[in-house]
């Protein structure tokens, strides 16, 4: 279990007064079973984002190892709301899709390691949205 506090980049889409970055909270909790890790994430935004305190999102890896040299990542992402708000659907959509590419990326960038530490040609696209 572990307590994280960063800097989080925010993208405008337009928005007067919106800041460039803000203040997020993480907390993670991670699970070592005999050939799975799971990993639960939940991030806070902490700065002065419109509509940042409506809600936190809930990120859920599960990292199995299928087979010897063969992982497989599934990741979940939910958006809670702890306000009701009319900007629901917006705001989910733009939290999974920022996920989704941030995971994407993350996935890119870990194939590549991998392939270069032991010389294994590996595929991001495993990843599983869920």
């Amino acid at each position: 279990h572990r307590e994280i506090t960063f800097t989080h980049n925010v993208k405008s889409y337009g928005l007067p007064g919106m800041p460039s970055s803000t203040t997020c909270r993480k907390t993670q909790v991670a699970i070592l079973l005999q050939r799975e890790l799971l990993l639960n994430e939940k991030a806070e935004l902490l700065g002065k984002v419109p509509y940042g305190d409506y809600f936190y999102t809930n990120i859920a890896w599960r990292v199995t190892e299928d087979m010897p040299m063969a992982v497989n990542c599934a990741v979940k992402v939910e958006v809670i709301f702890t306000k009701h708000t009319i900007l629901k659907s917006a705001i989910t959509s733009t939290a999974v899709s920022e996920t989704r590419a941030k995971f994407q990326r993350w996935g890119e960038l870990a194939a590549r390691r991998l392939d270069e530490l032991v010389g294994l040609h590996t595929q991001s696209s495993a990843f599983e949205y869920l």
